[in-house]
């Protein structure tokens, strides 16, 4: 298998205002497509576009759920965040299909733009290109996160496409208390996670308080700590972010 590195850069070319070919959206089907043609056998996944993603998630993911919380009627919220948007977009369609009165929040970090699509549901006039299609271009939140990987998105991904019909709120969780979740999930429960899955349980945490006891929740943990090695382990990181002093002195521990 060859490897790829690309360099982060936008999804457009600021000055030439035409699509950006090197960001990796676009790129793995691009060398698909010139591998296809040279007679390779290449498949790209295009996770963010292929439906299959979404479809997954209703047949097997929201199924599961249901079965392990006892049926339909055990299950009173699920949320997460999304990056290509076929986790939640799945699960978000199986329940409003099977568990009707299932309260169903998006999560996202600072810096995306999919707290503003969620709450207003307004995209701009502005459409970019992406994994082989025109994505529309919500207006991005303020900040950025360096917490979280994999989740948050400048675009409305296809796997997104109808999701604000089957979510009832959205919430926006800050960088500190994710980090702070990472950290207490993995000295007192023994989880051990990356930022995304600490900010999917800070959501489960908000919407236990929003709800009140007696109330089933699920999310998703999506990543693992051992993707943060060289961030959240890294005291000279976590210094240089701001976030090393957030935490409590007893999670410090074996931060170097």
């Amino acid at each position: 298998a060859e490897l790829v590195l690309t360099v982060p850069q936008p999804l457009k070319d600021p000055k030439s205002g035409k699509p950006n070919m090197g960001h990796y959206h676009n790129l793995a089907p691009l060398l698909a497509s010139e591998g296809r043609a040279r007679g390779e056998n290449i498949f790209c996944v295009n996770q963010w576009q292929n439906l299959a993603n979404r479809m997954a998630h209703y047949m097997s993911t929201g199924p599961e759920i249901l079965q392990q919380v006892g049926g339909p009627t055990k299950l009173h919220a699920f949320c997460a965040a999304t990056g290509t948007g076929g986790t939640i977009g799945g699960i978000s369609r199986y329940l409003k299909d099977h568990s009707p009165q299932t309260k169903v929040y998006l999560l996202d970090c600072h810096g995306s733009a999919l707290y503003n699509w969620a709450k207003t549901g307004e995209v701009g006039p502005e459409k970019v290109l992406a994994g082989e299609r025109w994505c529309p271009k919500p207006l991005m939140s303020e900040g950025s996160s360096p917490v979280t990987e994999g989740i948050g998105n400048s675009i409305v991904t296809a796997n997104m496409e109808g999701l604000l019909e089957n979510i009832d709120g959205c919430l926006q969780i800050h960088d500190h208390d994710a980090i702070r979740m990472v950290f207490q999930l993995l000295h007192e429960e023994g989880i051990f996670v990356g930022g995304s899955a600490g900010l999917n349980v800070c959501g489960a945490v908000e919407l236990a308080k929003q709800l009140g006891p007696g109330h089933t929740i699920v999310t998703v943990l999506c990543d693992s700590g051992f993707r943060y090695g060289s961030k959240f382990f890294n005291k000279e990181w976590m210094v240089d972010k701001g976030l090393y002093d957030i935490l409590p002195p007893q999670h410090r521990v074996g931060i170097e």
